[in-house]
């Protein structure tokens, strides 16, 4: 059992085998591997057939066994017949092994099998200068179809979640409204109140959505509205008079941008809904098509 496992450890070493890779191919553990190599353990006549067309070698020539012995009947003489024993040698045929001189360039950051000058070397960018990242084609393979799963993955959950919280605005601003309509207002007939929710609904839901995509318009139009006025430098005179006329400019200038801030960002309130119903049907069609193509690349 030791003669078979130093064989198969000398024949895995010849082919540039990791016992990881050997026992891949066999469908079995690198532990059972390491365990026929140790003489802990001996493969069964199955698996000593598949390790004969890995090593493409004979059974006897890894089993260590002597050659057959073939028998032959020659008839020396019709009256007395002479059985000879004639053994005949047989020729085994040489199997050549040409060992690839391989050029290492790394190893692979993954499976840690050597990486040759056709394979992936991954570079990042950071604060701290480029870093490589070394990969064999296999697990840049993996790697890229994982991202892909990932980047369809985070797509859906940002879907969801702005149907979640815009629906969650939507019904707020919307209960917000009818009690300024019903309780402060006091609208009437009451039927005007419920259309002018509907509508309050409609444009908050398509606000609430778009607000969430990351490629969405409608946060750039709402933020824009954000914005604070400030008021311009005063040139006064360095005495009673010219200071209080700076306090007060001063003063009423603060007044009136905030005044004027306050306009615009309700404004921004009042219009931004109302652009984001005309928005939703591009941005809605634009981001079908963008699903369609993540989730053909994750499949």
């Amino acid at each position: 059992m030791e003669n078979l496992g130093n064989k198969i450890s000398e024949y895995r070493k010849q082919l540039d085998l990791t016992q990881k890779d050997l026992g891949d191919k066999l469908n079995v553990s690198p532990q059972a591997v390491s365990k026929w190599e140790n003489g802990q353990a001996e493969p069964d006549a199955s698996t000593i057939k598949k390790l004969c067309e890995i090593f493409k070698i004979s059974t006897d020539e890894l089993l260590g066994n002597d050659p057959p012995v073939k028998e032959i009947a020659i008839t020396a003489a019709p009256v007395q017949p002479v059985v000879e024993r004639v053994v005949q040698p047989v020729v085994q045929p040489v199997v050549e092994r040409v060992v690839e001189q391989k050029i290492i360039n790394g190893y692979c950051e993954e499976c840690k099998k050597p990486v040759g000058p056709n394979e992936y070397v991954v570079t990042h960018s950071g604060r701290g200068g480029s870093i490589q990242h070394i990969y064999c084609n296999e697990c840049n393979e993996k790697r890229i179809r994982s991202a892909r799963i990932y980047a369809y993955d985070e797509f859906k959950r940002q879907n969801k979640k702005s149907l979640i919280l815009g629906s969650l605005i939507a019904l707020g601003v919307t209960a917000l409204f009818c009690i300024m309509f019903m309780v402060i207002i006091k609208l009437e007939p009451l039927w005007a109140t419920g259309l002018i929710a509907v509508g309050v609904f409609i444009c908050w839901l398509a606000f609430g959505i778009q607000v969430f995509w990351e490629d969405s318009v409608v946060p750039d139009i709402f933020f824009f509205f954000l914005k604070s006025f400030t008021f311009p430098g005063v040139i006064f005179t360095l005495d009673l008079d010219g200071i209080i006329f700076l306090i007060l400019v001063k003063v009423g200038g603060a007044i009136l941008c905030a005044i004027l801030s306050v306009i615009v960002f309700l404004f921004g309130l009042l219009f931004t809904p109302i652009a984001s119903i005309f928005i939703l049907p591009f941005a809605a069609i634009k981001r079908a098509f963008e699903g369609r193509s993540l989730k053909k690349a994750a499949n």
